[in-house]
């Protein structure tokens, strides 16, 4: 969807001609002549004439007369303003005056109303209405706010239109209601006025028949004013989740309602609750692997043999233990303590009236951060699972690009975040499947963002998809082997054919060395993000060494070309990283020209003692 930058704040119009010099030209010099005209007696009953042209003329010529009728009342209520903030003529000119903008602004609002915009020639009568509202904004300054209830809505879907200059347009109008009726800025506007916004859209959202301007003002809006905006949009979202489900065989609609839902949750995840910072690293992430030293043995064997001594009973303590009654109640004053004529209850009983046992078990949830906002997104993240097996690989990879967007966000609430992993679960698994190399990645990239944020919770899912990605990246890599000799063979160095006589070494091609294999975009696409995911494992799940050397075996090609990868795997086992790295040598026969041994901290005897061999103690 084209929309336009809610950051411009440009006040003034541009011409509505097209790019050529002359034109603007032409443009600015009749610009002038109408402003001059203004000045004169008649220029009312121009204005009027060329008004009357506009209601009954099509094409060129109505669009001809509306543009000098708006010109000449432009002009004249610009001079009328500058002379009436000191001298009230009180004649009737004036209210001809009036009445011509009235008219004029009533007829642009009709204008702005219509559903069917021809895109190549009525946005210029569009840019016009636009000038029109903005004027009668200016004249009427703070009471022009009772008509924002009609004109907003009007003004606002047309930032989504797809002319640029119609676009520009409808953002300098805003700009200028924002200032007129005295906001600070448009966000303020549009949150002022939110409820007759919502329910224009709301209304056009339950019809039968929805336009596309309903979905793109609201998407407007959310872009507009940002996080603020989303706590007044529930009722607004169970419109869009109706019309989903009535018109849910409609993709392009889906897709444009779903572009809505995108709007939403990434201004979602922008706000200060729930905006997750780049630098912050996740929870979740594997401490790296430090080596056993000798000294830590030693000190661990000395620690268990002492514990064996102590746990070895005396006999005068065993008997002085069985001549003794257990107590029935726990070691800690209770209520009952306090009065000696109360029954003693069983610790059964007591534990089971124990308020501290009592919080422990019933400790309630605690609320998500910014509750609403919240809400909004975790229902608009559960709906993409009814969606994501749509036909339109258009409106899968959008959706895959929400859950991207919100699930660092949702994240930030486990208890309900971990139910939503395993409602998208089957659905997300069942994308891995697909033929669009595209939509692949981008559920890869899913699955491991939420190894990410869940951490140890994915083991057994992953388990359940290994083999499925272990072959995967085996197939992809057999395709780019055999691709590889196929142009090897055909890369033989040119022998060229005996011929008597002289011949010109300049003609003969020297051998040359056989060029890079070519790999086709999808599938260095999917292979660049199975190393990728692949490497997220290693970092934030606790996988299995089995899964783990898989890991280290398919990524050994690759260890000392990329240092990135190679560091991640030995946070996990250094040892088992520097072995794949020797194998690989010993298979390629090359060397990586790096020389470096494992090797351990040799300990240090403490002063005044000698070593002594360990005991050990079964």
């Amino acid at each position: 969807m084209d929309t336009i930058r809610p950051e411009q704040s440009s006040m003034s119009f541009d011409l509505i001609s097209s790019g050529n010099s002359s034109h603007r030209a032409t443009f600015t010099a009749l610009e002038s002549l109408v402003e001059r005209i203004s000045s004169s007696n008649t220029s009312l009953t121009i204005a009027r004439e060329s008004l009357d042209l506009v209601f009954g003329s099509q094409g060129d010529t109505r669009l001809a007369g509306f543009w000098l009728s708006f010109k000449l009342i432009e002009a004249i209520c610009n001079q009328g303003m500058a002379m009436e903030d000191f001298i009230d003529y009180g004649d009737s000119s004036s209210n001809l005056r009036d009445s011509l903008v009235e008219e004029l602004y009533s007829f642009s609002l009709s204008l702005l109303a219509e559903d069917e915009l021809d895109v190549e020639t009525d946005w210029r009568l569009q840019a016009l209405a636009l000038e029109t509202v903005a004027l009668q904004a200016r004249r009427q300054k703070l009471d022009f706010r009772v008509d924002l209830v009609d004109a907003l809505y009007l003004v606002i879907q047309l930032l989504g239109f797809p002319v640029q200059q119609l676009r520009e347009h409808a953002m300098t109008c805003l700009n200028v209601l924002t200032t007129a009726c005295g906001y600070k800025s448009t966000s303020d506007l549009i949150i002022a006025n939110v409820d007759y916004l919502i329910n224009a859209v709301a209304l056009r959202l339950s019809s039968f028949e929805i336009s596309p301007q309903a979905p793109r003002v609201l998407y407007m809006m959310v872009k507009l004013s940002g996080p603020s905006l989303l706590p007044y949009l529930d009722d607004i979202v169970d419109s869009i989740f109706a019309a989903l489900e009535n018109f849910h065989g409609y993709s392009k609609l889906v897709e444009l309602l779903f572009t809505v839902f995108t709007g939403i949750v990434e201004e979602g995840a922008k706000a200060q609750q729930l905006a997750v910072a780049d630098g912050n690293p996740s929870t979740h992430r594997k401490p790296a692997t430090k080596p056993v030293t000798v000294t830590e043995v030693a000190r661990l064997m000395a620690k268990n043999r002492s514990k064996a001594a102590r746990d070895v009973p005396d006999s005068s303590t065993e008997d002085q233990v069985a001549g003794s009654s257990l107590p029935m109640r726990p070691w800690k004053k209770t209520h009952n303590d306090s009065d000696p004529s109360s029954p003693k209850k069983d610790i059964t009983q007591e534990a089971d009236t124990d308020p501290e046992v009592q919080d422990e078990s019933e400790s309630p949830d605690p609320p998500p951060p910014a509750e609403k906002t919240y809400k909004t997104l975790l229902t608009i993240t559960q709906l993409t699972q009814h969606y994501l097996s749509s036909a339109s690989p258009t409106l899968r990879i959008s959706l895959l690009s929400l859950l991207n967007t919100s699930i660092p966000a949702l994240a930030l609430h486990e208890n309900s975040f971990l139910p939503l992993i395993n409602t998208l679960w089957p659905v997300l698994v069942s994308r891995l499947d697909e033929p669009e190399a595209y939509v692949v990645t981008s559920t890869l990239d899913i699955v491991g963002l939420l190894c990410i944020h869940a951490g140890d919770f994915m083991k057994g899912r992953i388990d359940s998809i290994w083999d499925d990605v272990r072959n995967m990246y085996i197939s992809l890599t057999k395709k780019t082997t055999v691709l590889e000799r196929s142009i090897s063979k055909s890369a033989q160095p040119f022998q060229a054919p005996k011929i008597s006589g002289t011949v010109s070494k300049a003609i003969v091609p020297a051998p040359s060395s056989p060029p890079d294999p070519y790999v086709d975009a999808p599938t260095r696409l999917i292979r660049e993000t199975l190393i990728r995911f692949m490497c997220t494992l290693a970092e934030y799940v606790a996988i299995d060494d089995e899964t783990f050397d898989d890991i280290v075996a398919m990524l050994a090609p690759y260890l000392m070309q990329r240092p990135q990868i190679r560091e991640t795997l030995e946070r996990r086992n250094p040892d088992a990283v520097w072995l794949a790295v020797r194998e690989t040598e010993a298979a390629t026969g090359r060397k990586t020209g790096e020389s470096r041994e494992v090797c351990r901290e040799r300990p240090r005897c403490p002063v005044g003692q000698s070593w002594e061999f360990a005991e050990l103690v079964f």
